[in-house]
């Protein structure tokens, strides 16, 4: 085993850090292991862009022969995290709305479960993701709609009805 280092966004490394010890050990076993093992190169990823946004670092211990490969996509592994938290976020966000708390309210409740600062993720930016995802929602087809639109009396099911299997608890 050897551990590397991959750029990482504040808020990716607070929310892991909140499940997982440093350095993170990846077993195949684990959900954020198989995250890192599938994410593909992406030829037109603006580094640039990345860089500001990957301000912090994680280490992971992982496997020897799985290093290098790791390390050549860091950037990718990094940016791919921090989408998924960004939808992890918005995934609770949606949660609590279903039963009956404002938007905002549960963004905060967020924010302070994974001791998330304006620093790693601005309130505002947050705020406007929660606006793109629900005019999104608004355009999905009827089919493609799988959410119920009335609140859910029964807060304990929704994450069931949001299918939100997620490695961490909220």
């Amino acid at each position: 085993m050897v551990t590397i280092q991959i750029p990482v966004s504040t808020f990716s490394r607070k929310i892991i850090l909140a499940k997982y010890q440093e350095p993170v050990k990846l077993s195949p076993s684990k959900l954020l292991h198989q995250q890192l093992s599938i994410v593909m190169e992406r030829p037109y990823t603006n580094i640039t862009r990345l860089r500001g946004m990957l301000n912090d670092t994680l280490a992971f211990e992982v496997e020897n022969k799985k290093a290098p490969l790791l390390l050549k996509r860091g950037w990718q592994i990094g940016n791919h995290l921090h989408s998924y938290h960004v939808e992890f976020m918005l995934n609770h966000i949606q949660a609590k709305t279903m039963c009956g708390i404002p938007a905002l309210t549960a963004m905060k409740a967020f924010y302070d479960l994974f001791e998330i600062d304006e620093d790693d993720f601005q309130m505002d930016s947050a705020y406007k993701r929660w606006q793109r995802f629900l005019e999104e929602e608004k355009h999905l087809s009827f089919f493609d709609k799988k959410m119920p639109k009335k609140k859910d009396t029964n807060c304990q099911n929704t994450a069931s009805l949001l299918k939100v299997d997620l490695p961490y608890t909220v």
